[in-house]
């Protein structure tokens, strides 16, 4: 063997043997108390759960696009009714816990998020009524004016 192989053959065994080290002195950080495992069960009611929340937040926006005062309140308070019982449901620090209350959270800012573009469009659609108006008032005012300048025409045309 050349002197590149034995090289190669060194780094390889020292590489292998690091691996081997580096596996056995860390099994604490693999196996940590604080990844534990939830049931099968769990997780599919949890799922379950979210289905529901995310049905709720589709409606609550219909209601939002539709600007149905009551359908807004109601899906709005339906929403509370649910974020509260996950709540109490997913109280504590467990994985599943705190997984639910990123998400409720997640979808409180969402349901505040499009209320806020909502009252926004809702103002920006004020703000073109009122432009709209005066651009029509205004066009009546030029038509007005383009009259009495055709007749002052006339008028001086027909001076001597």
């Amino acid at each position: 063997m050349n002197r590149s192989q034995w090289y190669i053959l060194i780094n390889l065994t020292l590489l292998l043997f690091g691996s081997i080290a580096f596996y056995y002195a860390t099994p604490k950080f693999r196996k940590s108390d604080q990844t534990k495992l939830i049931s099968q069960d769990k997780e599919s009611e949890f799922r379950k759960e979210v289905i529901v929340l995310d049905s709720l937040y589709k409606h609550h926006v219909a209601a939002l696009t539709s600007n149905d005062q009551i359908a807004i309140a109601s899906t709005d308070a339906v929403l509370e009714r649910q974020f509260a019982l996950m709540k109490k449901e997913y109280a504590g620090q467990t994985s599943p816990a705190l997984l639910a209350s990123k998400l409720i959270r997640n979808y409180q800012v969402r349901v505040l998020l499009n209320k806020h573009l909502l009252s926004k469009r809702n103002e920006q659609a004020g703000e073109m009524k009122r432009v709209s108006t005066l651009v029509s008032k205004l066009e009546e005012q030029n038509a007005e004016l383009k009259s009495q300048n055709q007749m002052i025409k006339q008028v001086l045309l027909g001076l001597p």
